[in-house]
Formats: structure tokens, C-alpha cells, sequence
């Protein structure tokens, strides 16, 4: 399983070495998508139009199973408009996220009738003792082991 990470908003922190190991010991290849590293204007991570293509990328990509952001995205508005919604649409992939990547996963969800999910980011795994039950419970989630289903606006 290969998981593609993105962002919408500001870039990932410089300097830093990721190696996922959390997730590479649980036999995950990971994909950083280079806008990851971008700086643009102080802070985003390339244009919003660049942010957009790479999240294309990435649905094209046939390597990876998985979108994910690195966090959550501080100015993914820009990029909502931008998006080419019938693409993601034709090379449907489970996309997760959190914060404000949420109008990014309510966007794809609307637009598209994909089922989108608020859960871990890349970062999470990267912190110095991931939890567990983060992994866990978004691969029940991913794999039907664990059901979800949303009705009149409630999660069940």
C-alpha cells in the first residue's frame, strides 16, 4: 500500500528529514509529493493552482492507493476552485485529512460522491510515539472492518 502526501496551504517544515518509519514498519510506502517542500510567498507551498496540480498528480498516479495531507491546510480555499473535480472523480482514492484540510475532504465528498476522511495526517506519524490506535483505526476504517455510515447529519 502506497499513501501520497500532499498540502493545500502552507508548506511541510524545512529542514527535516521525514521518513515515515512509523508507517514504513507497517510495510507502507509513502510518497511525498515535492509541493511538500515548496516555499512560496513566505509560507504556502507553491501557488494555489501548483497546490491543485499536485493534488492531481497524485490522484494519477497509479502508485498510490491513499491521499493524504501532511496537516491540516491553512488557505486550501484557494485551491477548492481550482481543483478538476471530474478527475478525482474518475481516479477515486480514500483522501484523509484534518483541520482545515476539512473543506478540501467536504468539497471532494460534494462534488464528486466520494466518501472523504477527517482522521490522521501525515504528521501524525511523525511525531516521536505515534499512537497506535491512530494507525489502527484508520486502516478498520479504510478496510470495512469497522462501519460507518451518516444519516440526518449524525455519525453512527
Amino acid at each position: 500500500m502506497t499513501i501520497g502526501i500532499f498540502v493545500t496551504g502552507d508548506a511541510a517544515p524545512q529542514n527535516e528529514q521525514r521518513e515515515y518509519g512509523f508507517l514504513r514498519k507497517k510495510g507502507i510506502s509513502i510518497i511525498e509529493h515535492p509541493i511538500c517542500n515548496k516555499v512560496y510567498n513566505g509560507h504556502l507551498a507553491g501557488t494555489a493552482q501548483e497546490r491543485a496540480d499536485a493534488l492531481h498528480e497524485l490522484y494519477l498516479d497509479e502508485r498510490v492507493d491513499i491521499v493524504m495531507s501532511f496537516w491540516g491546510g491553512f488557505n486550501t480555499n484557494e485551491v477548492l476552485k481550482l481543483l478538476d473535480y471530474k478527475l478525482i472523480k474518475e481516479n477515486y482514492k480514500p483522501t484523509i485529512g484534518y483541520s482545515d484540510t476539512t473543506a478540501l475532504l467536504s468539497a471532494i465528498a460534494k462534488k464528486t460522491g466520494h466518501i472523504t476522511y477527517l482522521g490522521p495526517a501525515g504528521i501524525t506519524f511523525l511525531k516521536p510515539e505515534p499512537l497506535e490506535y491512530s494507525y489502527e483505526y484508520m486502516f478498520q476504517m479504510l478496510s470495512g472492518e469497522k462501519e460507518i455510515f451518516v444519516t440526518d447529519s449524525k455519525i453512527y
